[in-house]
């Protein structure tokens, strides 16, 4: 089941580029994502448009474009195609695929979380193949989460580029400031120490362990305490959900959640290759990743 798409509200702009809007797919704090097609095709696609509000905002814009710079570097199966950017004046957009399912983090707050084994070894897996294509293709992502991963017919695709990080290319983040969302960074990202591969294998573990729980391995009552909680490491029993599902995803998870980064498959090929080497990926077979998006 695709997203509910909303009709366009009198605000919204009709066309962007050569396209033409026919609805709203959803909204956030950087801009807004439409429903849309080129004039003369019936194909429809992804529109994101950056917000009125930051039109003028240069560090909104240079994140924004980034966003679609990087997402044209992407050639993974598991992460979204851009077909792409241009301006509607000063206007920049970004033309996407477009994706038939909801989120992770949606798909668990309405039907509750992941019971089969069989859909979360091979979720675990989906996602660790599309960190290794983005790593082999020089980008750190910063913010995996469940609501940057969509299920879609064809398996999990991971969305939302706007903090990633590419070889050679030069990011300022102010020293001592945090980078992501709170319950899904690792330490080096808590303490301001920067962020690698290793950091996008640390969030797959939270990803993997939301899934399976349907709450988050590191949860507080502020950001200060959910801060606290990363520092402090997962406590003995984060994994049991996970375990009473797919044991042998746990040794990977307990592997990917050390504290120290050095400890953690490097990035996501090493990650795919412990999966391997602990069987997991052994456990499984073909699987219709359409049954899932559509038991909503």
């Amino acid at each position: 089941m695709a997203p509910p798409e909303q009709p366009l509200t009198p605000h919204d702009p009709r066309t962007v580029g050569e396209y033409q809007l026919t609805g709203r797919l959803g909204s956030g704090g950087m801009g807004t994502v439409y429903l849309g097609h080129r004039a003369g095709t019936a194909g429809q696609v992804a529109i994101k448009v950056l917000a009125p509000h930051l039109l003028d905002d240069v560090d909104a814009r240079t994140r924004f474009l980034r966003e679609g710079q990087t997402l044209q570097k992407v050639t993974g199966d598991y992460t979204a195609r851009v077909l792409g950017v241009g301006f509607d004046g000063s206007m920049p957009y970004i033309v996407m695929e477009r994706l038939d399912g909801p989120s992770l983090h949606a798909y668990v707050c309405e039907s509750g979380a992941v019971r089969d084994p069989e859909t979360l070894t091979r979720m675990a897996i989906a996602l660790a193949r599309a960190l290794a294509a983005l790593h082999n293709d020089g980008i750190t992502h910063r913010d995996l989460k469940p609501g940057n991963i969509l299920l879609t017919s064809v398996g999990p695709k991971v969305v939302d580029f706007g903090i990633a990080r590419v070889v050679g290319q030069t990011h300022h983040t102010p020293a001592g400031n945090m980078v992501g969302t709170p319950g899904y960074m690792a330490p080096e990202q808590v303490t301001g120490n920067g962020a690698g591969p290793a950091t996008d294998v640390w969030a797959w573990a939270c990803c993997v362990v939301f899934a399976a729980r349907g709450d988050h391995l590191f949860d507080g009552e502020n950001v200060v305490d959910i801060a606290r909680r990363i520092l402090d490491g997962p406590p003995s029993d984060a994994f049991s959900g996970v375990g009473r599902l797919s044991p042998r995803l746990v040794p990977v998870l307990r592997r990917a959640t050390a504290q120290d980064a050095a400890e953690r498959p490097r990035d996501g090929a090493a990650l795919l290759r412990l999966l391997d080497r602990s069987g997991a990926t052994a456990t499984v077979g073909s699987f219709a990743w359409d049954k899932l998006v559509g038991a909503r």
